[in-house]
């Protein structure tokens, strides 16, 4: 101790990590560990900093290169790992993150593809356990976070600062139920009526939807690209969703110009079509209802092209060629 008491003052320490000495800077009150604590190794660079909290590791941890550089830092509960931790290499690129409770690491998190600042959590065994939405410091839970168990989504939270504020939908086998600011129920059911440009995470993204109904359900999905390759890949996901316990029709979208759009479609209980009249009208509906497309649009298919006419009554015209396809012969007892 620097005052010569032994139990209150500034204390020097040696301490043995991984069979390597370091020296212990830390504040002593009544002969324990209080406040702000630096380990130094011997030619004086910081290891490691931490907080202490009545002789216990509490708060913040960070561990530092030799060349001052951050290659680990977190945050430590009653002397354990707790939370989110985050290792680096010794330029400061990212190695991994996950968390961890009571001291054992439970998940990984990584980077969500496409998404800046969400994180998907993995379970050890590599199960998803959630997408979540992080603060500017990718350490707190900060915005939307959705809740996954045995590969399916089963709620979306809203959090800020690492609290949970509020839930905002949750699953069941046939129900979607959503809950409005304090937390009271109001809706429950499937899919009724428009949904305009609402952003809602399929798979592995957000994507911005406006959703239709020309009779039967339609879920449009806006993008710069589209093909039939991602058609077949996120058409099962759409079509599936709890948010549509009934299932839905699904098209992709292209703008072209204010008179032509491009459209994939993947039908519900049908899979990859390559044409389809309700599905031209509800992609020309969601882009005449976001104001991209004027009252006369050509929606161009894989099999063929429909021009489609908005009255200002809002009825919806579609007009298309009459082709010859093919011609089949039905045995009699086909009517029997």
């Amino acid at each position: 101790m620097k005052s010569g008491d032994e139990l209150n003052g500034e204390a020097i320490m040696r301490v043995l990590v991984h069979n390597k000495e370091y020296e212990m800077r830390v504040s002593v009150k009544k002969g324990k560990k209080e406040g702000i604590g630096l380990m130094i190794r011997k030619n004086g660079t910081l290891f490691m900093r931490m907080m202490f909290v009545n002789d216990e590791c509490e708060g913040e941890t960070v561990k530092k290169n030799e060349y001052g550089n951050i290659v680990l830092r977190g945050r430590v509960s009653k002397g354990k790992k707790e939370g989110m931790w985050i290792k680096y290499d010794d330029y400061g690129n990212e190695i991994w993150r996950g968390l961890y409770r009571n001291g054992k690491r439970y998940s990984i998190l990584k980077e969500q593809e496409g998404m800046k600042g969400f994180y998907s959590e993995v379970s050890m065994k590599g199960e998803l356990l959630s997408v979540s939405e992080y603060d500017d410091y990718e350490l707190l839970r900060d915005g939307r976070y959705f809740e996954y168990e045995d590969g399916k989504m089963k709620r979306e939270c809203e959090y800020k600062n690492g609290v949970m504020m509020r839930v905002s939908r949750e699953w069941t086998e046939e129900l979607m139920i959503e809950y409005d600011v304090n937390g009271m129920r109001v809706y429950e059911g499937g899919f009724e009526g428009d949904m305009i440009n609402e952003s809602v995470f399929f798979c592995d993204n957000f994507y911005n939807i406006t959703c239709v109904s020309m009779g039967n359900p339609n879920c449009v999905v806006m993008m710069e690209e589209i093909s039939r390759k991602k058609a077949l890949h996120l058409g099962p996901y759409v079509e599936n969703s709890k948010y549509f316990p009934n299932r839905i029709n699904m098209q992709l979208c292209h703008v072209v110009d204010r008179e032509n759009i491009q459209i994939e479609i993947y039908e519900r209980g049908a899979g990859y079509t390559y044409a389809s009249g309700t599905g031209a009208c509800a992609a020309a509906s969601a882009a005449h209802k976001l104001g991209l497309v004027g009252n006369c649009v050509k929606v161009h298919m894989q099999g063929g092209d429909l021009l489609v006419e908005f009255a200002e009554d809002d009825r919806v015209f579609m007009t298309g060629p009459v082709v010859y396809i093919g011609s089949i012969t039905l045995a009699e007892n086909f009517f029997a």
